[in-house]
């Protein structure tokens, strides 16, 4: 991990912070969650763990950073070195059985 990160995301006291790493000459990104809060004394520190209470800031800081990791995908300037897992094929009757089955409001997003 390099000293500085790239670029860094905020939502109230919760911030990510994205480092550029080079492994096995291709170049990936990791991440670092941190959480700022004030002590009684006034004094501000850091840390990595968050509350329940925290959850919603870092998701939106999440959803921020996906949506502009896309565009970094697409310039080809981010290399994942996973392939997409193959899912099993069904028979085509049971797929459209199982859309049928779910509607909009069934799904958790």
């Amino acid at each position: 991990m390099s000293n500085l990160p790239v670029k860094k995301w905020r939502k109230g006291g919760v911030s990510v912070a994205m480092f550029e790493n080079e492994f096995n000459n291709k170049k990936m990104s990791s991440f670092q969650i941190q959480k700022s809060y004030k002590t009684q004394g006034g004094e501000w520190k850091n840390t990595t763990s968050l509350n329940a209470s925290d959850l919603p800031q870092l998701m939106s800081v999440i959803m921020q950073i996906m949506t502009e990791g896309v565009k970094v995908m697409e310039s080809g300037q981010e290399q994942n070195s996973r392939r997409p897992q193959q899912q099993p094929q069904q028979p085509q009757q049971k797929q459209q059985t199982q859309q049928e089955d779910y509607t909009e409001d069934d799904i958790p997003f």
